[in-house]
């Protein structure tokens, strides 16, 4: 059979590794040449580097054993014979990826043996000549008489152990069964599931190493309720946790520490705080506490008024010279006509009223000089002096009023009548009269 795959006679070697007592050694030639046997003991392969390592070959990732499936696919692209290729996967890939698998077997790395079971189906993809998905994994070894190399090593393994039990091969099997027992012994030490725990306890305490001994547990945060290592916790609750009680560092009352921040700011009595009219005036820069701050506020609430309509007012003037305001100046100048009016108004019934008092007056000390009149008049006579002594000074007080009013006004100028009003509201019954 003529095919691409040519070997170098000289760098091929036949090595046997066995335990047997009594090995059946056989000849094994390539074409017409004899292959020379490579004198290497068992305990020299041991001590070979990794790279020369029999034994360690198949301890390493699959891909070691890729090359060889990869030079069969390269150099045999014209072989078309299933059974040719199915030979020559079995005699040079499976070969290793089978040999001595009871030293090495990934029993417990499913990982491993996965890809090494990836390797085997590539191999029948290429010995059947399908692309992928024209025929299942297990048609294809059903079609080639394989097996899964893990049904592979199973056999391999109980092959082995029926050797080992009948002395063909020479195995301590006493030893060999301890060393598997050790896997499940609950007396055996092992260490802690989680990686970084450095502790090492007997198989049997483990639940109880996880429950309650292990650092890096998982444990439930009692105030949020989350996952937690046991390790992390007081961090968790000192730094993290939003449900977690915080000491106030002004009040020192507890508070979560979601709803601190709202309550120094807020809440709390005793954080400092600054008068927020400052910026329009207010004089008042002691550093005070909340409470402190909403009795300032209080007792200050007419100067803060004052402070911030004077801070408005000079806002005011000094927009007016950058913005054009013709209906400000036509509101302000009709304010000031209505206080022009209402002023003169009262100024003429002020007038009055001294005119009215004098008249009373005159006629009452006409009376007494007459040496008439009674209680009645008399009571009369005093009741207009108080009357006249308490007029003036009400009638000032209402025009300082007036020129308040006047000068808080802002928005919609007040009418004329509503003017009059606010002046005279609070004048005697008897003027009313």
């Amino acid at each position: 059979m003529e095919n691409n795959v040519r070997f170098n006679v000289s760098k091929c070697k036949v090595l046997t590794i066995t335990r047997k007592k009594n090995p059946i050694i056989h000849n094994y030639t390539l074409g017409s040449q004899n292959l020379t046997r490579a004198d290497i003991k068992a305990k020299k392969i041991l001590e070979l580097p990794p790279h020369q390592n029999v034994l360690g070959t198949f301890t390493r990732t699959p891909s070691s054993r890729r090359p060889m499936f990869g030079v069969l696919r390269r150099t045999c692209t014209k072989l078309m014979d299933m059974k040719a290729r199915r030979t020559l996967y079995l005699s040079l890939v499976k070969s290793q990826l089978c040999y001595a698998t009871e030293v090495w077997s990934p029993v417990n790395s499913v990982q491993i043996s996965r890809r090494v079971e990836k390797v085997q189906r590539r191999a029948t993809r290429w010995i059947t000549m399908t692309k992928r998905g024209e025929l299942s994994y297990r048609e294809r070894l059903l079609a080639l008489d394989l097996l899964p190399l893990t049904y592979d090593r199973e056999v391999r393994d109980l092959v082995y152990f029926f050797k080992s039990l009948f002395s063909y091969i020479d195995v301590n099997i006493d030893n060999y069964v301890l060393f598997g027992h050790s896997a499940v012994c609950q007396h055996a030490l092992i260490n802690c599931i989680h990686s970084q725990c450095k502790m090492t306890f007997q198989r049997s305490h483990q639940g109880e190493h996880l429950k309650s001994e292990c650092e890096y547990r998982n444990v439930k945060c009692d105030f949020c309720g989350k996952d937690v290592t046991f390790a992390s916790m007081k961090e968790h609750i000192g730094k993290i946790c939003e449900d977690a009680p915080v000491a106030c560092k002004y009040c020192k009352k507890d508070v979560l520490r979601k709803d601190i921040e709202r309550h120094e700011r807020r809440d709390c009595n005793e954080a400092p705080a600054t008068c927020e009219y400052q910026a329009v005036g207010c004089n008042h820069d002691k550093t005070l506490k909340q409470k402190e701050l909403r009795q300032h506020l209080n007792d200050a609430l007419v100067n803060h008024g004052g402070q911030l309509l004077r801070y408005t007012l000079a806002v005011a003037s000094q927009l007016s010279d950058f913005i054009p305001r013709p209906e400000y100046t036509g509101m302000l100048q009709k304010i000031q006509d209505d206080i022009t009016e209402v002023r003169s108004g009262l100024a003429e019934k002020f007038v009055m009223v001294v005119g009215k008092l004098t008249g009373l007056e005159r006629r009452i000390e006409s009376l007494e000089s007459s040496g008439g009149g009674d209680t009645r008049i008399r009571n009369k006579e005093h009741e207009l002096q108080r009357t006249n002594k308490s007029l003036i000074p009400q009638v000032q007080l209402e025009c300082g009023s007036l020129n308040e009013f006047s000068s808080s006004t802002t928005g919609q100028p007040a009418s004329k009548e509503e003017i009059q009003i606010k002046a005279l509201e609070n004048l005697p019954d008897d003027y009313h009269a």
